[in-house]
């Protein structure tokens, strides 16, 4: 490659149809070093990039009659172009060209993509007050749409067109990767601009953009209704304690919580009222209010009328530095909105009114508001449209992914969408994979490092078909230890699970009569799911590969209940959680129900080797593991048990499930 090749002149081609190119600027840039975090990265693990060199082209334009100047970046590798284009998304209201995405585009280009970003025509800075309204009252909406949508295609037609220009040819293939707002980006461009990138990855996505930014203020408002504002450090006594009543319930103590639905049925914040605070100053004791507040910030946003409108936080999320947060000087605190969230309201619902104030609404006026939102921008930004069928069509892929503990984003908003795609589109998993990441805040941060391998995956999905299933991630354990995790690609309700084992770096509990025998020494074993496309009684693939048909043979000889209420799920699996069945979002297990396959997993008698679950005794908290069931593989339900684990109303006969069950 010709180093004179980085000159405005090479780049004199590059056009947009409804845009006016007003300039092209292109410099070489040598010697460029940069440490890049996983941070900066979400989906790709650290890189140091030393001594680069790239050619470094600003393509800016206008659509006549807008008012807008758009700015468009590229970083073009000198010497190890590998044929292929990376996107950078953005955050917050940035679209993406500034910090610190400027050292994302560093790491990608250190890797060998030519990087693209974009910011939308709106400058580098956070806050929107300079370009969301024309006057007060008057929402610039060429602004909006362009953040939204329109310079997202643009960023994708003008990086592919300076990338020819260079290097004599397109990219062999086109990638987006992005969280949060850059989650959004991507998923609108699924949408919206199907053909512009073959593999998308988006985490922690600011979908449903006009409904998550009311649930970012709900607990704000609650306070504000009260007339109460607890001390950080109550909120803090209170998420402490969740994990630790928590985190045992999937079967490893790590400061994780991996069962949010078990948590949110069997912790109750109000339960901490009147204990210690640990506050420095304040409250000795944890206070009714903040009670009150971690519970409506974990059950969701609620209308005037009572019911839920958008999905909560979930149990172990730090909510004091975030939606919940306040600032106190001894016992007098006041509440913090989230900047993001308030300026929603002040610039594009309230539009700039002098006397707008948040904490003078009633619940009423904050829904009125929240609807008029949806009404007036949804369309615009809000990011929901389920039907992928274009995207799929045109043999795209996609890969989402959302922290467990995000303290900005409900995680079930992504869940929602990934259902909604897959009851709007067919065969959703021959283009879409979803990761729930326990232990993850929004996008980084928490105890889980991230799925730092799922852009590679996503590449091998698009150029080799290799589908991504589960994920690797690394957790930082109570003791400081990192331990390797795998998560397991959610497939939505109702669907049959699989249980996925690995091996984790510490003791599940001790080495003591129970676990001993059925753990290897020094070793805890993880369930997580993966879903497969067939009944739960299915013979055929890939049931008949994975469950040997013919009876079992397990053991197990422990007792245990199930709870829940009824699921809708297939056998009369009783539930009460969302996610459908099997663990660890279903029908009670592991917390006294057996597991939804029977037994004979994976060799036709108990789990794993012939002596019920695991090795002989109940699992994991004395729940025998249907005592020796044939596999539903062959023998349909599971008749001829001699008994089963959890009460007659969960799994025996009563349900339809343990025909000839003795409970």
């Amino acid at each position: 490659m010709s180093l004179a090749a980085c000159s405005p002149s090479t780049f004199t081609s590059v056009s947009l149809f409804g845009a006016e190119i007003t300039s092209v600027e292109a410099s070489l840039v040598t010697n460029y070093s940069v440490s890049v975090p996983a941070a900066v990265r979400f989906t790709q693990p650290p890189v140091e990039v030393i001594g680069a060199s790239f050619c470094n082209v600003t393509v800016s334009y206008t659509h006549p009659g807008q008012g807008d100047n758009i700015i468009v970046e590229a970083w073009l590798p000198q010497d190890n172009w590998n044929g292929r284009l990376q996107a950078i998304g953005g955050g917050g209201w940035v679209a993406g060209r500034s910090a610190p995405f400027d050292i994302a585009m560093g790491g990608a280009m250190g890797d060998g993509y030519a990087a693209v970003t974009t910011d939308a025509g709106l400058g580098t800075a956070q806050d929107p007050t300079s370009w969301a309204l024309n006057s007060p009252g008057n929402v610039n909406l060429y602004n909006l749409q362009n953040l939204a949508s329109v310079s997202l295609d643009d960023q994708a037609i003008i990086g592919k067109s300076v990338i020819k220009s260079y290097y004599g040819r397109g990219p062999e293939y086109s990638y987006w990767n992005g969280c949060s707002q850059g989650g959004r980006q991507g998923l609108m461009l699924a949408q919206r601009y199907p053909t512009a990138y073959d593999g998308i990855a988006a985490g922690a996505p600011g979908i449903y953009w006009t409904d998550f930014f009311p649930s970012m203020l709900w607990p704000q408002q609650l306070m504000h209704m009260l007339g109460e504002y607890p001390h950080p450090c109550e909120i803090d006594a209170i998420t402490t304690a969740a994990v630790a009543a928590c985190d045992p319930l999937d079967g490893v103590a790590d400061g994780v919580i991996s069962d949010v639905e078990g948590c949110l049925s069997s912790f109750d914040p109000f339960g901490q009222v009147g204990r210690p605070s640990n506050c420095t100053q304040g409250p000795g004791e944890i206070g009714s209010a903040a009670a009150t507040i971690v519970n409506a910030t974990w059950r969701g946003m609620r209308s005037e009328q009572g019911a839920q409108v958008w999905p909560g936080l979930n149990p172990g999320t730090n909510l004091s530095v975030g939606v919940a947060a306040t600032e106190c000087e001894g016992s007098a605190c006041e509440a913090v909105p989230l900047q993001v969230a308030e300026q929603w309201f002040s610039l594009f619902l309230a539009k700039g009114r002098a006397d707008f104030d948040l904490a003078n609404l009633t619940h009423g006026e904050f829904d009125w508001l929240a609807r008029q939102g949806w009404q007036q921008y949804d369309s615009v930004i809000g990011t929901g449209d389920p039907d992928l069928s274009a995207f799929r069509n045109s043999g795209g892929k996609l890969v989402t992914f959302h922290g467990l503990i995000d303290e900005l984003l409900p995680p079930k908003g992504t869940v929602k969408y990934y259902n909604e795609v897959a009851a709007t589109v067919t065969d959703v998993e021959s283009f879409f994979r979803h990761f729930e990441v326990p232990g993850l805040g929004h996008c980084s941060g928490g105890r889980n490092g991230g799925p730092l391998n799922l852009f590679d995956q996503l590449r091998a999905w698009v150029e080799n078909g290799t589908v991504p299933e589960q994920t690797a991630t690394t957790v930082v354990d109570l003791d400081g230890v990192v331990q390797n995790r795998t998560v397991c690609a959610y497939y939505g309700p109702g669907r049959a699970f699989v249980v996925l084992c690995f091996a984790a770096s510490a003791p599940l509990h001790d080495s003591g009569p129970t676990y001993g025998s059925e753990f290897p020494s020094g070793l805890a074993f993880v369930l997580l799911c993966f879903a497969v496309s067939a009944p739960v009684h299915d013979s055929s693939p890939p049931y008949g590969s994975e469950f040997p048909s013919g009876p079992g043979s397990g053991r197990g000889r422990g007792s245990g209940t199930g709870s829940g209420s009824p699921s809708g799920l297939p056998f009369g699996f009783r539930s009460g959680l969302p996610y459908g069945c099997g663990f660890p979002y279903g029908c009670g297990f592991p917390y006294g129900c057996g597991f939804p396959y029977g037994c004979g997993f994976p060799y036709g008698c108990g789990f794993p080797y012939g002596c019920g679950f695991p090795y002989g005794c109940g699992f994991p908290y004395g729940c025998g593991f249907p005592y020796g069931c044939g596999s539903p593989c062959g023998g349909g339900p599971l008749s001829g048990c001699g008994s089963c684990c959890g009460p007659a109303s969960c799994y025996g006969p009563a349900s339809g499930l343990l025909s000839g069950c003795t409970v």
